[in-house]
């Protein structure tokens, strides 16, 4: 998940695909935040007062809902795959400052405007006395944002990941598995009443895990399908396993008023759901990859490649802003009755419109900076054609 992935927002129009690039792992990337964007869209339920504002999800009124987050919970996915993309660009230059230095920036850059925009708007609110919700929703639009800084930990620390990957192969994966049960260990026992630093912990090493299963990813493409679908399997029975011996959700997103979430902070039931992802977008490539090849398919894998960073950043102030005119003018109903779900298509067709609106503005606005040289543009160009330096 690379804000880096994406081409240089000046540009007016996606390219086409270059020729090598591995097109399934662009679909992937690309997917896995789309997914995302479309999840929120769809299944937030907003509950606004005077002083404050929430979301939920219908997960825990709904039955057998929970089994919808077991198929769109595909963060994994996301990290899988950077973990794979990074561990290809540090086999060819495993230095740590310009590896960390140039995704930083990658990481940053893109952000900065939001950031920019949640700030200023968090202080227009305090010096006018808005209304109380107004701060709350603000926090709510950008906390999606979460993964931007435990992606940036990963960075940070990728070259380090990478060189035990090397050295030890398996065992750092087992390893960090085993601190991911010994987190929740810690959680659920000893210290149950002080979450505090365990949820930054749990990020690190269960992300950490799902990172350092991504520089297996090429291996396990080329095994047979009989072991990818054995690996799939695995992950699957121990996921079984977790969530039914009543300590672990069923539920692979936060459902309010549950005991705990197994995605804030991550529990070990998303190693098992990495497990499980991990062997079935492998499986999958043999049915998927060869029907890319065609122009329809391969643009649209360059398109979708090249914008989902800024559509998954801009997603939920175009979703804040197609509840509040919808709001403004319908009362959109506040409990998950039908009305509520008839009122889904029209919420998704204004989120995506407010969206493209805002993706445009930042794009207008990048426009605007100083122009590099054209030996500076020349050389991001020719970086940005290489799939081993899009993560």
């Amino acid at each position: 998940m690379a804000v880096g992935d994406q081409a240089s927002p000046s540009a007016s129009a996606p390219a086409e695909p270059s020729a090598g690039r591995d097109l399934y792992v662009d679909l992937l990337r690309a997917g896995s935040l789309l997914v995302v964007v479309v999840w929120h869209w769809v299944f937030n339920l907003v509950y606004r007062d005077d002083t404050s504002v929430s979301a939920t999800n219908p997960i825990g009124t709904t039955r057998g809902m929970w089994l919808l987050t077991w198929v769109l919970q595909v963060m994994p996915v996301f990290f899988i795959v950077g973990g794979f993309i990074h561990g290809r660009v540090l086999e060819r230059d495993g230095r740590w400052w310009p590896f960390v230095s140039r995704r930083v920036r990658q990481l940053l850059v893109p952000a900065s405007a939001l950031i920019g925009v949640f700030v200023v708007a968090q202080v227009v609110a305090a010096q006018l006395d808005a209304a109380g919700w107004v701060s709350d929703g603000l926090w709510l639009v950008v906390s999606p944002l979460w993964f931007l800084a435990v992606y940036l930990l990963l960075v940070v620390v990728a070259p380090m990941a990478h060189a035990a990957h090397r050295r030890a192969g398996p065992l750092a994966v087992v390893l960090l598995a085993g601190g991911s049960v010994l987190v929740d260990v810690a959680r659920f026992n000893v210290l149950r009443d002080h979450v505090g630093v365990w949820v930054w912990l749990s990020m690190l090493v269960v992300w950490g895990f799902v990172h350092q299963l991504g520089f297996f990813f090429g291996e396990i493409r080329e095994l047979s399908t009989r072991s990818q679908e054995a690996i799939a399997l695995a992950g699957f029975f121990v996921l079984i396993g977790l969530t039914n011996m009543n300590l672990y959700p069923r539920s692979l997103v936060g459902v309010p008023g549950e005991r705990l979430s197994n995605m804030g902070p991550p529990t070990l039931a998303v190693c098992a759901l990495a497990v499980l992802q991990l062997g079935v977008v492998a499986r999958l490539e043999r049915v998927v990859a060869p029907r890319l090849s065609g122009p329809r398919l391969r643009s649209f894998v360059g398109w979708s490649s090249r914008w989902s960073m800024l559509v998954f950043l801009w997603h939920m102030p175009g979703y804040a802003a197609a509840w509040l005119t919808l709001d403004a003018v319908f009362e959109i109903p506040s409990e998950f009755t039908w009305t509520w779900w008839a009122w889904r298509p029209p919420q998704l067709a204004l989120a995506a419109s407010f969206t493209a609106v805002f993706v445009l503005v930042a794009v207008r606005l990048s426009r605007s900076r100083p122009q590099r040289t054209s030996l500076e543009a020349a050389k991001s160009a020719a970086t940005l054609r290489t799939t081993e330096e899009r993560m």
